[in-house]
C-alpha cells in the first residue's frame, strides 16, 4: 500500500507529492495528525522568508504593489515591509494565521484514516497562490503576483519523513519515502 500526500490543482492534477510506502497500515489518522504541527510551522517559515523556505521565493514588489504598500502604510500609520505583503489587516489579519495557526477559525486541518486535508478557507488565498486577480481599486488595483502558499519545501518534507519513520516504527511496518515534484497550479489543500 502506498500513501501519497499531494497538492492538487482545480482539475485534480498533482502539483507536488510525497509518497510513502507503508505496508499493512489501514488507519493513517495518527500519522496525519502528527503532520499538522509541522505544516503550520512550515507556513510560519514560509511567511517569514517570503516563500524562500519552500523553494518558491515570492516575487519582489511590482510598481503597483509598491503603490499598494504605500497606501496601506499610510492607512496603518506604519511602514510595511516585504514580509507584510500578504499581511495587510493588522489586528484583523486572516491569511497568515489561517495557515499557521490550527486554532484560527479559517484553518483547515482534517486527518482521517486515509486522507489529510490542510489549507485555509480564506477566499482570496487562491488568488495569491495562483497569481490571479487584482487588488481593490481603492488600494491601487494592481495585478496580484503569484506567491505559492502550498509548496512543501525541504523542511516540511524532512518532517514528513521523520514522522512517517516514527509512525512506521511504532507499528513495526516498513517505510520508503520519495518526493515527486510536478509542475502545475496548486489548490489550497493537501
Amino acid at each position: 500500500m502506498a500513501v501519497s500526500i499531494t497538492v492538487r490543482d482545480g482539475s485534480g492534477q498533482i502539483v507536488e507529492a510525497i509518497e510513502l510506502g507503508l505496508e499493512g497500515i489501514e488507519d493513517m489518522t495518527g500519522l496525519f495528525e502528527s503532520l499538522i504541527d509541522p505544516w503550520t510551522e512550515s507556513r510560519r517559515h514560509m511567511f517569514e522568508s517570503s516563500g524562500a523556505s519552500t523553494g518558491t521565493r515570492w516575487a519582489d514588489y511590482t510598481d503597483e504593489e509598491r503603490q499598494y504598500a504605500a497606501i496601506k502604510s499610510s492607512i496603518h500609520g506604519r511602514r510595511l515591509n516585504r514580509r507584510d505583503l500578504l499581511r495587510w489587516k493588522i489586528g484583523n489579519e486572516r491569511l497568515k494565521p489561517s495557515m499557521d495557526s490550527k486554532n484560527h477559525p479559517e484553518f483547515i486541518g482534517e486527518a482521517r484514516k486515509r486522507s489529510l486535508t490542510l489549507g485555509t478557507r480564506v477566499p482570496y488565498a487562491d488568488n495569491h497562490d495562483r497569481g490571479q486577480g487584482r487588488a481593490p481599486d481603492h488600494l491601487g488595483g494592481g495585478q496580484i503576483e503569484r506567491r505559492r502558499l502550498l509548496a512543501f519545501g525541504r523542511p516540511f518534507e524532512t518532517d514528513v519523513a521523520v514522522a512517517a519513520s516514527e509512525y512506521a516504527g511504532s507499528i513495526e511496518a516498513g517505510i520508503e519515502l520519495k518526493t515527486q515534484d510536478v509542475l502545475a497550479r496548486p489548490l489550497l489543500g493537501l
